[in-house]
């Protein structure tokens, strides 16, 4: 019973408005059950509604006794687990002896049979008493425990949310100074070629980076929002390799642009898929991106570079460890002799896990 005392005092509290509506459920179960025991005897109506009553005053009384007996070890013996349960234990027995002898005789008086008092009585009334004490003892401590164990389960459960939040949070700021040191660098070199060139590049740029921005403390956007940045940066690669550069987009059904997905899911497929396949004017490279139901695909036709450039996978890694945060579900990779694309799942709320 030690763990009772070291519950904070604010669960305790909170804890009272439970056991009340406990303690009437228990009363009137008491009382029902006690009418028909009594019932089934051979003694006076009279007899029977006024045993039974005492029988439901009894608890009621014992089981409130209760509680300000804990809200008084609670507040003078809080976390001083000797003191609590000396006070609470001891207070609580004799409490429950003495409501016996209190009550009996008025509803003895009430119910018409008198009878003479003898010592036998008086040791039901303390066998009465502790058992009844030590049942109300059990279910107020059933409940305190009860409740803070959905309180720990209630802090463990946001504490989870918000670390999961500030992890997604940083894996998206690992995406933007990678791409926006590479933009500045494209920029520049744009710019010594082709000033118009580079005045049209850094339009696509500005608003690339004004939506990125915009949501950047968002954990989801909309597919329609989603494929508007994407569309940015394809525009800008556009500028960088022409007509060797294609791509197209599928939506099957316009109502899906208003399905959720992870912020910034589509830009760091494209860039892939661009960094690690060739194409000239004559082979042009092809990116496909596909809504078909709930499902968003990102498909390219395979042409890999003579030279491969060194990766570590980490755009799709981060990709699919903030889908996972998102909805608790993977995102789909496959390559066949000539396909690769990445497919997942869309959702018509901005929070699945909620």
């Amino acid at each position: 019973m030690k763990a009772i005392a070291a519950i904070p005092k604010n669960i305790l509290t909170k804890s009272f408005s439970e056991m009340r509506k406990v303690n009437y459920y228990i009363t009137g179960i008491i009382g029902l059950f006690g009418f028909f025991f009594l019932a089934i005897s051979e003694l006076p109506l009279s007899a029977i509604i006024s045993f039974a009553l005492d029988g439901c005053v009894y608890i009621f009384l014992l089981t409130t006794l209760h509680i300000y007996i804990l809200k008084f070890c609670a507040s003078r013996y809080h976390k001083q687990a000797k003191y609590f349960n000396f006070w609470r234990y001891s207070l609580g027995f004799i409490g429950a002896i003495l409501i016996h002898f209190l009550i009996f005789p008025f509803f003895e008086y009430l119910s018409g049979i008198q009878s003479e008092f003898e010592f036998h009585r008086t040791l039901i009334f303390i066998a009465e008493g502790f058992i009844f004490a030590s049942l109300t003892f059990f279910m107020h401590n059933y409940i305190i425990l009860s409740y803070f164990r959905r309180e720990i389960e209630l802090e463990n459960s946001i504490l989870k949310m918000r670390s999961e939040e500030a992890k997604n949070l940083l894996l998206k700021k690992q995406i933007h100074p990678h791409f926006f040191f590479n933009s500045l660098n494209t920029l520049k070199a744009i710019y010594k070629k082709d000033m118009g060139l580079g005045e049209t590049y850094l339009i696509h740029l500005a608003d690339f980076m004004r939506l990125a921005v915009s949501n950047h403390y968002s954990e989801a956007t909309t597919l329609k929002e989603e494929i508007e940045v994407c569309e940015n940066y394809l525009m800008m690669q556009k500028i960088r390799f022409g007509e060797s550069l294609q791509w197209n987009k599928t939506i099957e059904n316009p109502e899906k642009l208003n399905w959720f997905l992870p912020f910034f899911s589509l830009q760091p497929l494209v860039e892939n898929a661009i960094k690690h396949n060739s194409f000239t004017k004559e082979k042009p490279f092809h990116i496909h991106i596909i809504q078909q139901g709930d499902q968003l695909r990102v498909e390219n036709r395979l042409q890999p570079k003579t030279f491969k450039e060194p990766s570590s996978k980490s755009g799709l890694v981060n990709l699919n460890e903030r889908y996972h945060i998102w909805c608790k579900e993977e995102i789909t990779i496959r390559q066949t002799e000539d396909i690769f694309f990445v497919e997942f799942k869309l959702f018509p709320y901005e929070n699945p896990n909620h």
